[in-house]
Protein backbone atom coordinates (compact mmCIF):
# COMPACT_ATOMS: atom_id res chain seq x y z
CA UNK A 1 0.00 0.00 0.00
CA UNK A 2 1.48 3.43 -0.91
CA UNK A 3 2.37 5.15 1.75
CA UNK A 4 -0.38 7.85 3.90
CA UNK A 5 -2.97 5.87 1.59
CA UNK A 6 -5.66 4.68 4.84
CA UNK A 7 -7.38 1.33 3.66
CA UNK A 8 -10.11 3.37 2.36
CA UNK A 9 -8.98 5.20 -0.57
CA UNK A 10 -7.16 8.82 -0.95
CA UNK A 11 -5.25 10.69 2.15
CA UNK A 12 -7.54 12.09 5.20
CA UNK A 13 -4.77 14.84 4.95
CA UNK A 14 -2.65 16.91 2.59
CA UNK A 15 -0.22 19.15 4.05
CA UNK A 16 1.28 22.06 1.59
CA UNK A 17 4.75 23.05 2.24
CA UNK A 18 5.96 26.14 0.31
CA UNK A 19 9.63 26.52 -0.03
CA UNK A 20 11.93 29.62 -1.27
CA UNK A 21 14.83 30.90 0.04
CA UNK A 22 14.59 28.92 3.54
CA UNK A 23 17.74 26.78 2.73
CA UNK A 24 18.87 24.52 5.72
CA UNK A 25 16.25 26.09 7.65
CA UNK A 26 14.13 23.54 6.51
CA UNK A 27 15.59 20.74 7.67
CA UNK A 28 14.27 21.23 11.61
CA UNK A 29 10.91 22.03 9.81
CA UNK A 30 10.78 18.45 8.18
CA UNK A 31 12.16 16.89 11.09
CA UNK A 32 8.68 18.49 13.31
CA UNK A 33 6.56 17.54 10.60
CA UNK A 34 7.43 13.86 10.71
CA UNK A 35 6.26 13.89 14.17
CA UNK A 36 3.49 15.27 13.55
CA UNK A 37 2.71 13.12 10.08
CA UNK A 38 4.07 10.08 12.34
CA UNK A 39 1.14 10.54 15.19
CA UNK A 40 -1.28 10.91 12.75
CA UNK A 41 -0.11 7.37 10.85
CA UNK A 42 -0.92 5.88 14.20
CA UNK A 43 -4.10 7.47 14.46
CA UNK A 44 -4.96 5.59 11.15
CA UNK A 45 -4.81 8.69 9.36
CA UNK A 46 -3.86 8.35 5.56
CA UNK A 47 -1.37 12.05 4.85
CA UNK A 48 0.44 13.30 2.19
CA UNK A 49 2.78 16.17 1.81
CA UNK A 50 3.19 18.55 -1.15
CA UNK A 51 6.32 20.63 -0.90
CA UNK A 52 6.26 23.56 -3.17
CA UNK A 53 9.06 25.09 -4.52
CA UNK A 54 8.41 28.61 -5.63
CA UNK A 55 11.43 30.39 -7.31
CA UNK A 56 13.61 28.48 -4.46
CA UNK A 57 16.86 28.49 -4.55
CA UNK A 58 19.55 25.70 -4.64
CA UNK A 59 19.83 25.22 -1.30
CA UNK A 60 16.24 25.12 -0.59
CA UNK A 61 15.64 23.13 -3.59
CA UNK A 62 18.16 20.71 -2.38
CA UNK A 63 16.82 20.08 1.54
CA UNK A 64 13.11 19.50 -0.36
CA UNK A 65 14.21 16.86 -2.54
CA UNK A 66 16.12 14.98 0.32
CA UNK A 67 13.32 15.26 2.96
CA UNK A 68 10.45 14.63 0.57
CA UNK A 69 12.02 11.37 -1.05
CA UNK A 70 11.04 7.79 -1.17
CA UNK A 71 12.97 6.18 2.10
CA UNK A 72 13.08 9.73 3.74
CA UNK A 73 11.46 9.67 7.36
CA UNK A 74 8.69 11.64 5.89
CA UNK A 75 8.91 8.87 2.71
CA UNK A 76 8.50 6.15 4.38
CA UNK A 77 5.04 7.62 6.27
CA UNK A 78 3.21 9.65 3.51
CA UNK A 79 3.02 10.12 0.14
CA UNK A 80 4.83 12.69 -1.42
CA UNK A 81 5.58 14.91 -4.32
CA UNK A 82 7.35 18.53 -5.47
CA UNK A 83 5.75 21.14 -7.44
CA UNK A 84 7.88 23.47 -8.93
CA UNK A 85 6.42 26.86 -9.75
CA UNK A 86 7.90 30.33 -11.08
CA UNK A 87 5.26 32.62 -9.19
CA UNK A 88 7.29 34.43 -6.91
CA UNK A 89 4.24 34.57 -4.85
CA UNK A 90 3.74 32.93 -1.14
CA UNK A 91 -0.26 33.04 -1.74
CA UNK A 92 0.12 31.93 -5.66
CA UNK A 93 2.37 29.04 -4.49
CA UNK A 94 0.16 27.88 -1.83
CA UNK A 95 -2.97 27.58 -4.01
CA UNK A 96 -0.50 25.32 -6.83
CA UNK A 97 -0.05 23.52 -3.82
CA UNK A 98 -3.67 22.80 -2.88
CA UNK A 99 -4.57 22.44 -6.24
CA UNK A 100 -1.99 19.90 -6.91
CA UNK A 101 -3.20 17.70 -3.45
CA UNK A 102 -6.02 15.07 -3.05
CA UNK A 103 -7.18 15.04 0.82
CA UNK A 104 -10.75 16.68 1.76
CA UNK A 105 -8.62 18.45 4.47
CA UNK A 106 -5.27 20.52 3.87
CA UNK A 107 -2.73 22.11 6.13
CA UNK A 108 -0.50 24.66 4.77
CA UNK A 109 2.71 25.24 6.49
CA UNK A 110 5.66 27.90 5.41
CA UNK A 111 8.71 25.80 5.55
CA UNK A 112 10.96 27.51 8.10
CA UNK A 113 8.21 27.29 11.03
CA UNK A 114 7.78 23.94 13.32
CA UNK A 115 4.50 22.14 13.88
CA UNK A 116 4.26 20.14 17.05
CA UNK A 117 3.77 16.83 17.10
CA UNK A 118 0.25 16.67 17.88
CA UNK A 119 -0.91 19.00 15.54
CA UNK A 120 -2.39 17.11 12.72
CA UNK A 121 -4.46 14.41 14.93
CA UNK A 122 -5.73 17.01 17.18
CA UNK A 123 -6.62 19.91 14.38
CA UNK A 124 -8.30 17.19 11.96
CA UNK A 125 -9.94 16.08 15.42
CA UNK A 126 -11.12 19.06 16.06
CA UNK A 127 -12.24 19.98 12.55
CA UNK A 128 -14.45 16.85 12.36
CA UNK A 129 -16.37 17.44 15.19
CA UNK A 130 -16.95 20.63 13.72
CA UNK A 131 -19.11 18.68 11.20
CA UNK A 132 -18.39 21.03 8.30
CA UNK A 133 -16.03 23.48 6.44
CA UNK A 134 -14.14 25.22 8.88
CA UNK A 135 -10.64 26.59 9.17
CA UNK A 136 -8.40 25.56 12.22
CA UNK A 137 -6.07 27.11 14.27
CA UNK A 138 -2.84 26.27 16.34
CA UNK A 139 -3.72 27.40 20.50
CA UNK A 140 -0.54 29.81 20.18
CA UNK A 141 1.95 30.76 17.68
CA UNK A 142 5.48 31.01 19.61
CA UNK A 143 7.78 32.61 17.92
CA UNK A 144 11.64 32.67 18.08
CA UNK A 145 14.28 33.80 16.79
CA UNK A 146 14.79 37.55 16.70
CA UNK A 147 11.38 37.71 19.17
CA UNK A 148 10.02 35.23 21.97
CA UNK A 149 6.83 35.65 22.14
CA UNK A 150 2.82 34.04 21.85
CA UNK A 151 0.54 35.17 19.88
CA UNK A 152 -2.68 33.89 21.21
CA UNK A 153 -5.16 32.24 18.09
CA UNK A 154 -8.24 32.93 18.28
CA UNK A 155 -11.71 31.41 17.26
CA UNK A 156 -14.16 33.15 15.88
CA UNK A 157 -16.50 32.25 18.44
CA UNK A 158 -14.42 33.54 21.43
CA UNK A 159 -15.96 36.73 22.60
CA UNK A 160 -12.16 38.27 22.47
CA UNK A 161 -12.74 38.47 18.70
CA UNK A 162 -13.97 41.22 16.65
CA UNK A 163 -13.89 41.09 13.04
CA UNK A 164 -14.26 45.11 13.37
CA UNK A 165 -10.28 44.77 13.75
CA UNK A 166 -9.49 43.23 10.73
CA UNK A 167 -9.10 47.15 9.54
CA UNK A 168 -5.28 47.13 11.41
CA UNK A 169 -5.03 43.86 13.09
CA UNK A 170 -4.85 40.15 11.76
CA UNK A 171 -5.67 37.34 14.19
CA UNK A 172 -3.75 34.61 12.65
CA UNK A 173 -0.76 33.26 10.46
CA UNK A 174 -1.04 31.15 7.57
CA UNK A 175 -0.22 28.04 9.13
CA UNK A 176 -3.83 26.34 9.47
CA UNK A 177 -5.78 23.39 8.52
CA UNK A 178 -9.00 23.98 6.33
CA UNK A 179 -11.34 21.82 4.37
CA UNK A 180 -10.69 22.18 0.44
CA UNK A 181 -14.05 23.84 -0.07
CA UNK A 182 -12.81 26.79 1.98
CA UNK A 183 -9.59 26.63 -0.18
CA UNK A 184 -11.64 26.14 -3.10
CA UNK A 185 -13.84 29.33 -2.67
CA UNK A 186 -11.26 31.61 -1.32
CA UNK A 187 -8.23 31.32 -3.04
CA UNK A 188 -5.06 33.77 -2.13
CA UNK A 189 -4.80 36.62 -4.17
CA UNK A 190 -1.58 38.07 -5.87
CA UNK A 191 0.25 39.90 -3.19
CA UNK A 192 3.97 41.13 -2.99
CA UNK A 193 6.08 44.39 -1.56
CA UNK A 194 6.67 45.10 -4.58
CA UNK A 195 2.98 45.81 -5.42
CA UNK A 196 2.45 47.55 -2.26
CA UNK A 197 -0.57 44.75 -1.62
CA UNK A 198 -0.42 42.50 1.15
CA UNK A 199 0.58 40.33 3.16
CA UNK A 200 -1.78 37.46 1.86
CA UNK A 201 -2.35 35.79 4.98
CA UNK A 202 -4.16 38.90 6.88
CA UNK A 203 -6.11 39.14 3.94
CA UNK A 204 -6.97 35.16 3.23
CA UNK A 205 -8.25 35.05 6.92
CA UNK A 206 -10.37 38.35 6.86
CA UNK A 207 -12.14 36.98 3.26
CA UNK A 208 -12.58 33.58 4.54
CA UNK A 209 -14.47 35.08 7.75
CA UNK A 210 -16.59 37.35 5.52
CA UNK A 211 -17.63 34.04 3.47
CA UNK A 212 -18.84 32.90 6.16
CA UNK A 213 -16.47 30.29 7.12
CA UNK A 214 -15.86 29.69 11.15
CA UNK A 215 -12.58 29.30 12.44
CA UNK A 216 -11.47 27.18 15.22
CA UNK A 217 -8.86 26.24 17.88
CA UNK A 218 -6.99 22.70 18.72
CA UNK A 219 -6.08 22.67 22.01
CA UNK A 220 -2.94 22.75 23.47
CA UNK A 221 -1.32 22.64 19.95
CA UNK A 222 1.37 25.15 18.43
CA UNK A 223 3.40 26.48 15.75
CA UNK A 224 7.25 27.33 16.83
CA UNK A 225 6.83 30.55 14.30
CA UNK A 226 10.59 32.03 13.42
CA UNK A 227 11.34 35.43 12.65
CA UNK A 228 14.34 36.06 10.93
CA UNK A 229 16.00 39.90 10.63
CA UNK A 230 14.79 39.84 6.99
CA UNK A 231 11.36 38.30 6.27
CA UNK A 232 8.12 38.69 3.98
CA UNK A 233 6.36 40.70 7.05
CA UNK A 234 8.86 43.15 7.19
CA UNK A 235 9.40 43.71 3.15
CA UNK A 236 5.19 45.02 3.20
CA UNK A 237 6.38 46.79 6.58
CA UNK A 238 9.49 48.47 4.92
CA UNK A 239 6.87 49.05 1.22
CA UNK A 240 4.10 50.69 3.41
CA UNK A 241 1.77 47.86 2.22
CA UNK A 242 -2.34 47.91 2.52
CA UNK A 243 -4.29 45.24 2.75
CA UNK A 244 -5.83 44.54 -1.04
CA UNK A 245 -9.10 44.99 -1.75
CA UNK A 246 -11.24 43.21 0.51
CA UNK A 247 -15.58 42.39 0.69
CA UNK A 248 -15.16 42.61 3.96
CA UNK A 249 -13.66 46.25 5.13
CA UNK A 250 -16.35 48.30 2.93
CA UNK A 251 -19.26 45.49 4.72
CA UNK A 252 -22.05 48.05 6.23
CA UNK A 253 -23.49 45.50 8.28
CA UNK A 254 -19.82 45.29 9.82
CA UNK A 255 -19.68 48.95 10.41
CA UNK A 256 -23.49 48.50 11.91
CA UNK A 257 -21.40 46.44 14.57
CA UNK A 258 -19.99 48.88 16.31
CA UNK A 259 -21.32 51.15 19.17
CA UNK A 260 -21.97 54.42 18.77
CA UNK A 261 -19.48 55.01 21.54
CA UNK A 262 -16.47 53.24 22.73
CA UNK A 263 -17.53 50.10 24.50
CA UNK A 264 -14.05 49.58 25.77
CA UNK A 265 -13.67 53.13 27.90
CA UNK A 266 -13.79 51.65 31.39
CA UNK A 267 -13.34 54.23 34.42
CA UNK A 268 -11.14 54.25 37.29
CA UNK A 269 -12.34 53.23 40.78
CA UNK A 270 -11.50 57.07 42.04
CA UNK A 271 -13.85 59.16 42.93
CA UNK A 272 -12.65 62.21 41.32
CA UNK A 273 -12.00 60.88 38.17
CA UNK A 274 -15.35 59.31 37.93
CA UNK A 275 -17.04 62.41 38.74
CA UNK A 276 -15.33 63.87 35.93
CA UNK A 277 -15.70 61.18 33.71
CA UNK A 278 -19.40 61.20 34.65
CA UNK A 279 -19.73 65.09 33.03
CA UNK A 280 -18.98 63.56 29.88
CA UNK A 281 -21.81 61.48 29.92
CA UNK A 282 -24.20 63.45 31.80
CA UNK A 283 -23.56 67.07 30.56
CA UNK A 284 -23.89 69.96 32.53
CA UNK A 285 -26.66 72.66 32.40
CA UNK A 286 -26.12 75.87 31.01
CA UNK A 287 -27.33 77.03 34.71
CA UNK A 288 -27.17 74.40 37.46
CA UNK A 289 -28.47 74.56 40.75
CA UNK A 290 -25.16 75.36 43.20
CA UNK A 291 -23.53 71.86 44.99
CA UNK A 292 -24.37 72.24 48.62
CA UNK A 293 -21.09 72.98 49.62
CA UNK A 294 -21.46 76.27 47.87
CA UNK A 295 -25.00 77.68 49.22
CA UNK A 296 -23.94 78.08 52.34
CA UNK A 297 -20.88 79.79 51.86
CA UNK A 298 -22.76 82.02 49.10
CA UNK A 299 -25.36 82.90 52.09
CA UNK A 300 -22.95 84.84 53.82
CA UNK A 301 -20.90 86.25 50.79
CA UNK A 302 -22.51 88.53 48.38
CA UNK A 303 -19.80 88.66 46.12
CA UNK A 304 -20.04 84.76 45.45
CA UNK A 305 -20.98 85.32 41.92
CA UNK A 306 -23.20 83.32 39.50
CA UNK A 307 -23.73 79.46 40.17
CA UNK A 308 -22.12 77.85 36.84
CA UNK A 309 -18.44 79.30 37.07
CA UNK A 310 -16.97 76.55 39.35
CA UNK A 311 -17.29 73.29 40.10
CA UNK A 312 -15.17 71.84 43.28
CA UNK A 313 -14.18 68.72 41.75
CA UNK A 314 -12.93 70.71 38.47
CA UNK A 315 -11.57 73.21 40.52
CA UNK A 316 -10.06 70.66 42.93
CA UNK A 317 -8.22 68.84 39.51
CA UNK A 318 -7.06 72.04 37.83
CA UNK A 319 -5.22 73.45 41.02
CA UNK A 320 -2.57 71.71 42.81
CA UNK A 321 -3.31 73.34 46.29
CA UNK A 322 -6.25 72.22 46.27
CA UNK A 323 -6.67 68.71 45.22
CA UNK A 324 -6.50 67.16 48.69
CA UNK A 325 -9.47 69.56 49.54
CA UNK A 326 -12.94 68.06 50.70
CA UNK A 327 -16.16 70.01 49.09
CA UNK A 328 -16.46 72.42 51.78
CA UNK A 329 -12.65 73.37 51.80
CA UNK A 330 -12.42 73.38 48.03
CA UNK A 331 -15.59 75.29 47.62
CA UNK A 332 -13.71 78.14 50.30
CA UNK A 333 -10.86 78.20 48.45
CA UNK A 334 -12.76 79.25 45.21
CA UNK A 335 -13.80 81.82 46.82
CA UNK A 336 -11.39 83.12 49.25
CA UNK A 337 -8.31 82.88 46.63
CA UNK A 338 -9.35 81.29 43.32
CA UNK A 339 -11.37 83.97 42.55
CA UNK A 340 -9.34 86.75 43.29
CA UNK A 341 -6.57 85.36 41.47
CA UNK A 342 -8.48 84.31 38.09
CA UNK A 343 -8.47 80.99 38.24
CA UNK A 344 -10.07 78.78 36.46
CA UNK A 345 -13.57 76.95 37.90
CA UNK A 346 -14.38 74.53 35.42
CA UNK A 347 -13.06 72.53 32.62
CA UNK A 348 -13.36 73.02 29.06
CA UNK A 349 -15.18 70.21 26.74
CA UNK A 350 -11.89 68.94 25.48
CA UNK A 351 -10.39 68.15 28.45
CA UNK A 352 -13.45 66.89 29.66
CA UNK A 353 -13.76 64.47 26.42
CA UNK A 354 -9.63 63.53 27.51
CA UNK A 355 -10.71 63.11 30.82
CA UNK A 356 -12.66 60.19 29.97
CA UNK A 357 -10.27 58.15 28.21
CA UNK A 358 -7.90 58.76 30.98
CA UNK A 359 -7.24 55.68 33.30
CA UNK A 360 -4.98 56.28 36.34
CA UNK A 361 -3.01 53.12 36.65
CA UNK A 362 -2.09 52.95 32.85
CA UNK A 363 -0.69 56.54 33.13
CA UNK A 364 1.45 55.61 35.68
CA UNK A 365 2.67 52.59 34.28
CA UNK A 366 2.84 54.64 30.81
CA UNK A 367 4.92 56.82 32.18
CA UNK A 368 7.49 55.48 34.89
CA UNK A 369 8.52 59.29 35.91
CA UNK A 370 5.50 59.70 37.55
CA UNK A 371 5.31 56.69 39.57
CA UNK A 372 5.42 58.06 42.69
CA UNK A 373 2.65 60.62 42.37
CA UNK A 374 -1.28 59.76 43.97
CA UNK A 375 -4.04 59.44 41.91
CA UNK A 376 -4.94 62.93 42.81
CA UNK A 377 -1.84 64.61 41.65
CA UNK A 378 -1.30 62.31 38.93
CA UNK A 379 -5.03 63.49 37.64
CA UNK A 380 -3.76 67.26 38.01
CA UNK A 381 -0.37 66.17 36.36
CA UNK A 382 -2.18 64.86 33.34
CA UNK A 383 -5.21 67.73 32.80
CA UNK A 384 -2.07 70.27 33.16
CA UNK A 385 0.81 68.80 31.48
CA UNK A 386 0.11 65.09 30.03
CA UNK A 387 -2.37 66.97 27.76
CA UNK A 388 -0.35 69.42 26.53
CA UNK A 389 2.95 67.24 26.26
CA UNK A 390 1.06 64.67 24.07
CA UNK A 391 1.27 61.84 26.48
CA UNK A 392 -0.69 58.48 26.29
CA UNK A 393 -3.98 58.17 28.76
CA UNK A 394 -4.54 54.65 28.68
CA UNK A 395 -2.69 51.87 27.55
CA UNK A 396 -3.76 49.87 24.51
CA UNK A 397 -5.23 46.60 24.90
CA UNK A 398 -2.14 45.02 23.32
CA UNK A 399 -0.06 46.72 25.77
CA UNK A 400 -2.38 45.49 28.32
CA UNK A 401 -2.21 41.85 27.25
CA UNK A 402 1.66 42.08 26.88
CA UNK A 403 1.84 43.21 30.38
CA UNK A 404 -0.19 39.99 31.08
CA UNK A 405 1.97 36.58 32.25
CA UNK A 406 1.78 33.90 29.74
CA UNK A 407 -0.21 30.96 30.08
CA UNK A 408 0.81 27.70 28.00
CA UNK A 409 -0.62 23.90 28.71
CA UNK A 410 1.97 21.67 29.86
CA UNK A 411 1.39 19.42 26.39
CA UNK A 412 2.60 22.69 24.66
CA UNK A 413 5.98 23.07 26.54
CA UNK A 414 6.90 19.72 26.47
CA UNK A 415 6.87 20.42 22.45
CA UNK A 416 8.92 23.41 23.32
CA UNK A 417 11.48 20.96 24.82
CA UNK A 418 11.26 18.23 22.27
CA UNK A 419 11.63 20.78 19.18
CA UNK A 420 14.62 22.35 21.33
CA UNK A 421 16.72 19.24 20.23
CA UNK A 422 15.83 19.71 16.85
CA UNK A 423 16.43 23.19 16.29
CA UNK A 424 18.82 24.76 19.15
CA UNK A 425 17.24 28.14 18.24
CA UNK A 426 14.48 27.19 19.68
CA UNK A 427 14.33 28.34 23.59
CA UNK A 428 14.63 25.74 25.61
CA UNK A 429 11.26 26.20 27.78
CA UNK A 430 13.20 26.80 31.17
CA UNK A 431 11.26 29.04 34.04
CA UNK A 432 13.34 31.92 33.01
CA UNK A 433 12.61 31.70 29.49
CA UNK A 434 8.71 31.22 29.88
CA UNK A 435 8.37 34.12 32.23
CA UNK A 436 10.20 36.21 29.54
CA UNK A 437 7.89 35.41 26.89
CA UNK A 438 4.81 38.16 26.10
CA UNK A 439 1.73 38.29 24.54
CA UNK A 440 1.46 39.89 21.22
CA UNK A 441 -1.74 39.71 18.71
CA UNK A 442 -4.74 41.97 18.54
CA UNK A 443 -6.70 43.08 21.42
CA UNK A 444 -7.86 40.46 23.58
CA UNK A 445 -10.69 41.63 25.41
CA UNK A 446 -13.42 42.38 22.76
CA UNK A 447 -12.58 46.07 22.58
CA UNK A 448 -11.93 47.79 19.44
CA UNK A 449 -8.99 49.58 18.37
CA UNK A 450 -8.85 53.40 17.61
CA UNK A 451 -7.92 52.93 14.14
CA UNK A 452 -10.52 50.02 13.92
CA UNK A 453 -12.95 52.69 15.08
CA UNK A 454 -12.57 55.58 13.19
CA UNK A 455 -12.53 53.44 10.09
CA UNK A 456 -15.71 51.90 10.90
CA UNK A 457 -17.18 55.39 11.17
CA UNK A 458 -16.41 56.36 7.72
CA UNK A 459 -17.47 53.31 5.89
CA UNK A 460 -20.76 53.96 8.00
CA UNK A 461 -21.29 57.45 6.33
CA UNK A 462 -19.94 56.31 3.44
CA UNK A 463 -21.96 53.28 2.65
CA UNK A 464 -21.18 50.19 0.45
CA UNK A 465 -21.52 51.72 -3.29
CA UNK A 466 -18.83 52.42 -5.37
CA UNK A 467 -17.28 55.80 -5.67
CA UNK A 468 -16.57 57.90 -8.38
CA UNK A 469 -14.14 60.37 -7.37
CA UNK A 470 -12.57 61.06 -3.79
CA UNK A 471 -11.71 64.87 -3.48
CA UNK A 472 -9.43 65.74 -0.41
CA UNK A 473 -9.77 68.94 0.91
CA UNK A 474 -7.57 70.90 3.55
CA UNK A 475 -7.30 73.66 5.53
CA UNK A 476 -8.27 77.17 3.20
CA UNK A 477 -9.80 74.95 0.38
CA UNK A 478 -13.16 73.96 1.61
CA UNK A 479 -14.09 78.49 1.80
CA UNK A 480 -13.26 78.08 -1.39
CA UNK A 481 -16.69 75.76 -1.50
CA UNK A 482 -16.90 73.11 -3.85
CA UNK A 483 -15.86 74.93 -7.08
CA UNK A 484 -12.47 74.71 -5.51
CA UNK A 485 -12.01 71.40 -6.54
CA UNK A 486 -11.78 72.26 -10.22
CA UNK A 487 -15.30 70.41 -11.32
CA UNK A 488 -14.29 67.11 -9.72
CA UNK A 489 -17.07 67.45 -7.68
CA UNK A 490 -19.55 66.63 -10.89
CA UNK A 491 -21.00 62.94 -10.90
CA UNK A 492 -20.90 60.87 -13.49
CA UNK A 493 -23.53 60.40 -15.97
CA UNK A 494 -23.57 57.20 -15.13
CA UNK A 495 -24.72 58.04 -11.68
CA UNK A 496 -21.63 57.23 -9.41
CA UNK A 497 -20.86 59.04 -6.77
CA UNK A 498 -18.47 62.19 -5.25
CA UNK A 499 -17.14 61.91 -1.92
CA UNK A 500 -15.59 65.05 -0.47
CA UNK A 501 -13.20 64.44 2.65
CA UNK A 502 -12.65 67.40 4.16
CA UNK A 503 -9.22 66.34 6.32
CA UNK A 504 -9.23 70.40 7.73
CA UNK A 505 -8.90 70.49 11.47
CA UNK A 506 -11.09 72.84 12.01
CA UNK A 507 -14.60 74.14 10.67
CA UNK A 508 -14.39 75.82 7.42
CA UNK A 509 -15.48 79.71 7.80
CA UNK A 510 -18.13 78.31 4.48
CA UNK A 511 -19.00 74.84 5.54
CA UNK A 512 -19.16 72.89 1.88
CA UNK A 513 -22.35 73.13 0.75
CA UNK A 514 -24.25 69.52 0.08
CA UNK A 515 -25.51 68.66 -3.87
CA UNK A 516 -26.90 65.64 -5.10
CA UNK A 517 -24.67 63.05 -5.74
CA UNK A 518 -21.76 64.62 -3.91
CA UNK A 519 -21.41 63.58 -0.24
CA UNK A 520 -18.73 65.52 2.57
CA UNK A 521 -17.39 63.64 5.06
CA UNK A 522 -15.19 66.12 7.71
CA UNK A 523 -12.43 63.39 8.99
CA UNK A 524 -12.19 65.52 12.42
CA UNK A 525 -15.54 64.29 13.25
CA UNK A 526 -14.73 60.46 12.95
CA UNK A 527 -14.17 57.92 15.53
CA UNK A 528 -10.93 58.56 17.43
CA UNK A 529 -9.55 60.46 14.25
CA UNK A 530 -8.49 63.57 17.01
CA UNK A 531 -6.05 60.93 18.76
CA UNK A 532 -4.93 59.06 15.88
CA UNK A 533 -1.13 59.48 14.98
CA UNK A 534 -0.47 61.25 12.05
CA UNK A 535 0.62 58.06 10.51
CA UNK A 536 -2.71 56.25 11.12
CA UNK A 537 -4.60 59.06 9.57
CA UNK A 538 -2.43 58.78 6.43
CA UNK A 539 -2.96 55.06 6.46
CA UNK A 540 -6.40 55.75 6.77
CA UNK A 541 -7.13 58.15 4.15
CA UNK A 542 -5.05 55.68 1.57
CA UNK A 543 -6.98 52.86 2.79
CA UNK A 544 -10.43 54.29 1.20
CA UNK A 545 -8.97 55.00 -1.86
CA UNK A 546 -7.99 50.90 -2.16
CA UNK A 547 -10.59 49.55 -0.78
CA UNK A 548 -13.70 51.11 -2.57
CA UNK A 549 -11.18 50.79 -5.39
CA UNK A 550 -11.57 55.02 -6.20
CA UNK A 551 -10.94 55.31 -9.72
CA UNK A 552 -10.31 58.79 -9.56
CA UNK A 553 -8.37 61.08 -6.59
CA UNK A 554 -8.13 64.94 -6.63
CA UNK A 555 -6.38 67.30 -3.92
CA UNK A 556 -7.02 70.37 -3.00
CA UNK A 557 -4.74 71.38 0.09
CA UNK A 558 -5.20 68.35 2.26
CA UNK A 559 -1.88 67.86 3.14
CA UNK A 560 -2.63 64.46 5.15
CA UNK A 561 -3.66 62.81 2.22
CA UNK A 562 -0.77 64.21 0.39
CA UNK A 563 1.46 62.75 2.70
CA UNK A 564 -0.23 59.23 2.63
CA UNK A 565 0.11 59.47 -1.19
CA UNK A 566 3.99 59.43 -0.82
CA UNK A 567 3.90 56.76 2.32
CA UNK A 568 1.52 54.25 -0.06
CA UNK A 569 2.60 55.57 -3.20
CA UNK A 570 2.96 51.38 -4.24
CA UNK A 571 -0.76 50.56 -3.64
CA UNK A 572 -2.30 53.63 -4.76
CA UNK A 573 -0.53 53.23 -7.97
CA UNK A 574 -1.80 49.43 -8.04
CA UNK A 575 -5.02 50.48 -7.49
CA UNK A 576 -5.56 53.68 -9.37
CA UNK A 577 -3.40 51.30 -12.52
CA UNK A 578 -6.89 49.20 -12.55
Amino acid sequence: MTPGQPPGGGPDISVVVTGHHEGELAIPTFRALARSVAAAVDADLGVEVVGVLDRADASTARVFDECLADGSTIGALAATRLVTTDLGDPGLARNAGVQGSRAPWVCVLDADNLPTGSWLVDAHRRASEHGGPCVVHPEHLVVFGARWEAWPQVATADPGFRRENFYDRTFWDTFCLASRQVFDQVSYVPTSAASGLGPEDWHWGMETVHAGFEHLVAPATALLYRVKPASVQQGHDEARSLLPPAGLLVDGSVAALLPAQPNDAATDDRSQLRGLQAAVVRPRPERRRAPRALTWLRRGARDAGPSDDVDVAHYRALNSDALHLDDDEAARHHLTVGRAEGRRGLLTPEELADVQRLRLDDYRTLHPDLAALTDDDLLHHYLLHGRVEGRAARMTAEQRDAARPVRLAPEVVAELAELHTLEPDVPEPTPEALAALRHVGPPMDGSVTAGSRTWWDLVRRVGDQPLDTVVFVGDGAADDGLDATGGATEPSAAGGRVLVVDTAATPAEHPLPARDGVQVVHARDLGDWAHLPATERRRLLATLVVQYRVPRVVVRGSADFEAAARDYQRALGAVLAD
